[in-house]
């Protein structure tokens, strides 16, 4: 780019660089439904009821999901682990039997070992091919930005809950203790792949576990969360023989107070008599989240393409800070090392939103501008106390943060920073910074006089300043 490195140059690639949005336009009450590929055909439209809205919004939403939302998708394999299983075994019925007396067959027959190791390749089968594993978590992803979703139970062994939507798992008795200390959860009725003596499979398996749900601590816990919270069902079918034997535990034990939940399946037929006390809605799971979140109140969400674009700001302005030091030696330019501080603050931003993207909470604008709040305060208190070091860098984490709130989506934050300037004033260009930088005393001389004598060790040292990665806490 030359000397001068434009930094409207920079955000115009960034411009090229950025997602794409793909998929529809519109939003999904206006989504022409007439596809009937296998992904759209099933993302049926329905109502959503206000309930659900309404309970989303007081973060009394639970979702309870078996694994029709993640690995035994058709969309995923052809085939389901059942049904592989059953080839194994060279099953001759005409029907396949319930799920864990098929896997106690499996156990009998090759060993609590084979039927382990044949759960570990299926999933890993899923997760070594990019596509198969972008199927399987779709939900997941989905999920990530519903940030008043906190609390998950699931029957599933994967780890896509942790991976993508960023929940810590709970998964034996012990991990209670720690529930209240995470952010988003999810409770793993039937263990974790992580954890491979948590595995319920076997008939005998699901006994046991039923037994500890009925009698035991978690299944008080259970039972307490889903007494007081709307509950929706996803990724089961109505035949689903571990949905049936869950279902009817917590209706027996639960009576009336079940009644507030839904089943989300886009399958047809009616559901038997034991759903009667809950509200079948006929759509795709994932389907049904984004209509969710499309029908949250627009103030509450920062928008996804500010989002997506974070990693893609942090690596023009990591391309920027590095040209700045090309081109302005700490010799010649020591302010240098307060402008470095700023925009190790700024690339940390951005890289931290995109590293915690999927727990959530930087979809959320009252988190995102309680942040800035505080980083003000932060910044105006190091400046008073002429940490300026200390300041720059909470200046431009700061202006990181703001990025996301679009306040003005014609005011870029500025790259440079220089003390004695306000941000309307600060330089857009690594030209107008040079000129500036020059004669830093010009603009706030205690600054410029602090910044010689800490230049003067990296200039010493032969290194580049850089202040470590941090984020301030309330």
């Amino acid at each position: 780019m030359g000397a001068s490195l434009q930094y409207e140059a920079l955000w115009a690639e960034l411009v090229k660089l950025a997602p794409v949005r793909c998929g529809r336009e519109n939003s999904w009450m206006e989504h022409n439904f007439s596809c009937a590929c296998p992904v759209c055909r099933v993302q049926i439209p329905f109502d959503l009821p206000e309930e659900i809205l309404d309970a989303c919004q007081r973060r009394e939403l639970v979702i309870f999901a078996g694994a029709g939302i993640s690995t035994e998708n058709r969309l995923v394999l052809p085939f389901t682990f059942a049904e592989d299983l059953a080839g194994e075994l060279e099953y001759e019925g005409e029907e396949l039997p319930p799920f864990p007396e098929l896997m106690e067959l499996f156990e009998e027959r090759f060993g609590r070992r084979r039927l382990l190791e044949e759960i570990h390749r299926r999933l890993s089968k899923i997760r070594s091919f990019p596509e198969l594993d972008r199927k399987a978590s779709a939900f997941h992803r989905q999920l990530s930005a519903l940030f008043p979703i906190t609390e998950i139970f699931t029957t599933n062994w994967d780890t896509y809950f942790e991976r993508e939507s960023g929940a810590q798992p709970f998964v034996t008795a012990e991990d209670w203790a720690f529930w209240r200390s995470a952010r988003r959860r999810v409770f793993k009725l039937h263990g974790s792949i992580d954890n491979p003596a948590s595995l319920v499979a076997t008939s005998q398996d699901y006994r046991r576990c039923h037994r500890a749900l009925g009698r035991g601590v978690l299944g008080a816990h259970l039972r307490s969360i889903l007494a007081t919270k709307t509950v929706i069902f996803v990724g089961y079918s109505f035949s689903d023989p571990d949905f049936a034997a869950i279902y009817r535990l917590l209706a027996r034990q639960m009576g009336d107070i079940l009644p507030r939940s839904y089943i989300v399946t886009p399958m047809g037929g009616e559901p038997p008599d034991y759903l009667r006390m809950s509200k079948v809605i006929r759509t795709d799971a994932t389907f049904f989240l984004e209509c969710l979140r499309e029908e949250m109140p627009d103030y509450e969400f920062i928008e996804e393409e500010r989002l997506k674009s974070a990693p893609y700001l942090a690596e023009i302005a990591l391309v920027g800070h590095e040209k700045m030091f090309d081109e302005c030696p700490l010799a010649e330019y020591p302010i240098a090392v307060f402008t470095a501080s700023y925009q190790d603050g700024f690339i940390h931003a951005f890289e931290h939103i995109s590293a915690n993207l999927n727990e959530g909470n930087y979809w959320h604008r009252c988190y995102v501008e309680e942040y800035v709040r505080l980083y003000d305060g932060f910044a105006a208190a190091q400046r008073r106390k002429r940490q300026y070091f200390e300041t720059a860098y909470l200046e431009g984490y700061r202006n990181g943060l703001r990025w996301l709130l679009g306040e003005d989506d014609d005011k870029r934050p500025p790259l440079f920073f220089l003390f004695g300037l306000s941000e309307d004033d600060q330089p857009r260009t690594l030209e107008e910074y040079k000129a500036l930088a020059k004669a830093p005393e010009k603009l706030h001389k205690t600054a410029a006089k602090q910044a010689a004598k800490v230049a003067q060790f990296y200039v010493k040292t032969e290194t580049v300043p850089h202040h470590i990665p941090m984020m301030a806490e309330p």
